[in-house]
């Protein structure tokens, strides 16, 4: 097991991108994996594996390329992902050229990820903030639920 140290602040991203040609009939996948700034490994639909770009990028690409079922998943994406979604940005993107087309299946597909994971942050903290005014608050590290007194009162 390699154990890496971690600063205070960083950054970790994972980016994912649809490529396609002639329409749905050339799709390329590819899924950047991001350690502040610098991509240390991608997912290529194109050569079915995870591959490392930097040594930050070895245990993950290794550990990735030996586990079948990730593997398995990250190959289907192109019809699960890309070619499923192709039809939703089409309207948008189809007759456009080059760059254009790409920054706007990235604006689409971007937007509409942004709104999910917003709207599941939103739903969390509603039944969050109901749990509480019942009387009763999920402690994050337990999962056990405490009565509200045991809490420390919280500034208002």
């Amino acid at each position: 097991m390699v154990h890496r140290k971690i600063p205070e602040d960083f950054v970790t991203q994972a980016k994912a991108d649809c490529y396609f040609t002639n329409g749905t009939e050339k799709v390329r996948f590819v899924v950047r994996f991001i350690f502040n700034l610098e991509e240390y490994a991608r997912f290529d639909s194109d050569l079915g594996m995870f591959v490392a770009l930097t040594e930050l990028g070895k245990p993950d690409a290794e550990l990735w390329n030996s586990r079948p079922d990730i593997l398995a998943r990250s190959r289907a994406s192109v019809d699960m992902l890309c070619r499923r979604n192709y039809k939703l940005g089409a309207p948008f993107t189809v007759g456009r050229r080059g760059a254009q087309s790409e920054y706007s299946w990235r604006r689409i597909l971007g937007g509409a990820a942004a709104f999910l994971v917003g709207l599941v942050f939103f739903l969390v903290g509603i039944v969050i903030h109901i749990r509480a005014r019942k009387g009763r608050v999920v402690t994050p590290l337990l999962g056990n639920e405490v009565p509200r007194a045991v809490l420390p009162p919280q500034p208002h």
